[in-house]
């Protein structure tokens, strides 16, 4: 043959020892390993082994128009009493089919938001005011977008 056969185990003797080299270094750098006998060791000891802290992924959400009442079937002269028997008419009625755990979930949740809203009666007046002035603005709700 006009050409030597490759020496294939020469190449990987370097690069093991390549890598290495890298890692021993790199512990040597953020000595991960302290002297016992040295006291200023201990304080790069504990500043080398913290982890960073995790940063939490980024609040993603989605404006979405919702009207509670619409949400429970509930109408506007409806008392505390008529929203829960919605809320309660709603909630035992899950769709049965085409949709996910995760919907059927946020379904729930939203069920329970617009009943917590509607029977409180504070949280109620605040509500139906902000809808008599500024529908759009005030039944756009934050929904967390997960995936």
């Amino acid at each position: 043959p006009p050409y030597p056969p490759p020496k294939s185990h020469n190449l990987t003797f370097s690069t093991t020892c390549s890598a290495s080299k890298w890692a021993d270094r790199l512990i040597a750098d953020f000595q991960f390993l302290a002297d016992p006998s040295d006291n200023s060791s201990s304080l790069s000891l504990t500043t080398a082994t913290l982890i960073p802290p995790q940063l939490a992924p980024p609040d993603r959400h989605v404006s979405i128009p919702i009207d509670f009442y619409r949400v429970l079937g509930a109408e506007l002269h409806f008392l505390g009493d008529g929203i829960r028997r919605a809320y309660e008419a709603r909630v035992s009625k899950p769709p049965q089919y085409g949709f996910s755990d995760d919907a059927l979930i946020s379904r729930r949740q939203i069920l329970q938001a617009a009943c917590e809203t509607l029977t409180n009666p504070s949280s109620r007046r605040d509500y139906n005011h902000g809808i008599s002035e500024d529908q759009l603005g005030t039944v756009l709700t934050q929904v967390p977008w997960d995936k």
